[in-house]
């Protein structure tokens, strides 16, 4: 969380990585830990970063250790990151993202999408949006 304060999103990527990777089994990563470095790539626009780590997390397993699993709180950050480096794309990629890993989209998601929908003059896309969101919910 102070490395997200901070903006110091590659020093929150190294001390994931190194926990990850020269703790002990019962000393891994944690979501929460994977959450705060997610954050602090979002803080900093680091978009590509954040997917990177949430992709890690989707997969569950990457050498020895495994991942926490994803959750909302994951999926949203890292569409933060994305809505901030303007990355419309990347916000309706990971979405659907969530759809395929059972999880429903908040109203932070929502907030998020609309945001980056209004940053891009994309109302067309802002209204297909809500309509999808008040039907799947």
């Amino acid at each position: 969380a102070a490395c997200a304060a901070a903006s110091q999103w590659t020093w929150a990527l190294f001390l994931l990585e190194t926990l990850r990777v020269e703790s002990r089994p019962e000393v891994c990563p944690d979501v929460v830990s994977c959450n705060s470095a997610l954050s602090a790539c979002a803080a900093a626009a680091a978009w590509a970063s954040a997917v990177a780590l949430l992709d890690s997390m989707r997969l569950r397993r990457q050498g020895t250790v495994a991942w926490p699993y994803a959750d909302i709180v994951s999926f949203n950050t890292s569409a933060n990151a994305c809505a901030r480096a303007a990355q419309f794309d990347h916000v309706q990629f990971l979405v659907k993202g969530m759809y395929r890993s059972a999880l429903r989209p908040d109203m932070h998601t929502l907030g998020t999408m609309l945001t980056t929908c209004s940053t891009q003059a994309l109302w067309q896309e802002a209204l297909e949006l809500l309509g999808t969101f008040r039907l799947r919910q």
